[in-house]
C-alpha cells in the first residue's frame, strides 16, 4: 500500500502536477484505506465543505 501510493506520487512529480485538488484527493484515498468508513466519509464531506467556501 505504501509503495503504491509512492508510486502514484512519483508518477505526479514526473508529469508536475501539482494541482492542491489531486492531492486532497490522495489524502481521501489514503483515508478510505486507513480509517472506518465513516471517518472517510466525514473527511470527504468537509473537503467538500472547504471546497464549497472557496468559490
Amino acid at each position: 500500500m505504501v509503495y503504491f501510493v509512492v508510486h502514484i506520487l512519483y508518477k505526479w512529480r514526473q508529469f508536475n502536477i501539482t494541482n492542491g485538488y489531486l492531492a486532497k484527493c490522495l489524502v481521501a484515498f489514503v483515508f478510505l484505506f486507513h480509517h472506518p468508513v465513516a471517518c472517510w466519509f466525514n473527511t470527504c464531506n468537509a473537503v467538500l465543505s472547504f471546497n464549497s467556501s472557496l468559490d
